[in-house]
């Protein structure tokens, strides 16, 4: 055993997680760096939308009920066919009548067209003239761009899993029985490394992922001495219900117990960690957290419950 998992928990708590991770920075530029510069694509989405609406607006006001449905199905094209149409102003307030772009494009065309007449009303009449009284402008784009980012941090923790085996010299292959120093991605497809967990004995990952309606944990590795870890991987930022039944999860995947080949890893990544460092002796849920990861690695030191910090001691 390369750790004690109890005293590597503690150290991982004197070196928390960094609170903006060059991992999970995602800035992407869809408009040009200046007004001087040619419109991109998406500014030419954007531009092409507005002017739909202006003259939707126009044939509105006029009650010229064929050219207004002229500009609506034209919309719904734009809305259908082009990949930042969900940016503008008008698609965003789909939002605020219970309707999203992707529900949206989900729709037959009929019901698209059908909600589009009632949408662009509402929106005509809620926003449309505050818009203009202040001023279009595509920062808006960027700027729904920017908060889309959101959520979106799956293939972001891989990436920097991989790079951190890199940095000391791992592989990363389909099957790593009978080797060392390698790593591999859990997933179904991934046969050949289900395999391995089954050729080295994994019986309580088994049960766990038996118990979780055959759910994979995210990483297995093999160290220098043969020793192998699954590791069960969480990017966490805020508190919530939902967050506190993830930190259950990974408690309960470093509660397996009797595998003597495997060691069993929870990877806290995200500054969640750092609620785990200072808390006191009052009694609260993060407390409770903290002492039952405490009790689970106590009992059973060949698994371990890490941040950033940790796994790469780990590894390293």
């Amino acid at each position: 055993m390369k750790f004690d998992g109890l005293e590597l928990f503690r150290e991982c708590l004197r070196h928390p997680e960094k609170l903006i991770d060059d991992f999970y920075t995602s800035d992407q530029l869809i408009i040009s760096q200046d007004v001087n510069s040619p419109p991109t694509k998406a500014m030419q989405t954007w531009r092409l939308m507005l002017d739909r609406i202006t003259a939707a607006k126009v044939a509105l006001d006029d009650e010229d009920d064929s050219q207004l449905e002229h500009h609506l199905q034209m919309l719904d094209k734009c809305i259908m066919k082009r990949s930042h149409a969900q940016l503008s102003e008008f698609t965003t307030f789909f939002s605020v009548i219970d309707m999203s772009c992707s529900i949206y494009r989900k729709l037959d065309h009929s019901e698209r067209i059908e909600f589009l007449r009632e949408a662009f009303t509402l929106y005509v009449d809620r926003r449309h003239h505050i818009y203009t009284s202040h001023g279009f402008t595509p920062t808006t784009i960027q700027v729904r761009k920017d908060a889309s980012k959101s959520g979106r941090s799956g293939n972001m923790g891989t990436n920097k899993v991989r790079a951190m085996f890199a940095e000391v010299g791992y592989q990363e292959e389909d099957s790593i029985i009978n080797k060392s120093k390698r790593f591999s991605i859990i997933t179904k497809r991934n046969r050949r490394l289900l395999q391995d967990i089954q050729e080295i004995g994994a019986s309580c990952y088994n049960e766990w992922s038996a118990k979780h309606q055959g759910k994979t944990a995210d990483v297995m590795f093999v160290d220098e001495n043969d020793r192998y870890y699954i590791c069960e991987m969480k990017h966490i930022k805020e508190l919530g219900g939902a967050q506190d039944k993830q930190i259950t999860e990974l408690i309960e995947f470093i509660n397996n117990q009797g595998d003597s080949k495997v060691s069993y890893i929870a990877y806290l990544d995200g500054i969640y960690f750092n609620r785990f460092v200072g808390i006191g002796t009052t009694k609260n849920k993060i407390k409770e957290q903290r002492d039952s990861i405490k009790k689970c690695l106590s009992d059973t030191p060949s698994n371990y419950f890490l941040n950033t910090h940790g796994f790469k001691r780990l590894i390293g």
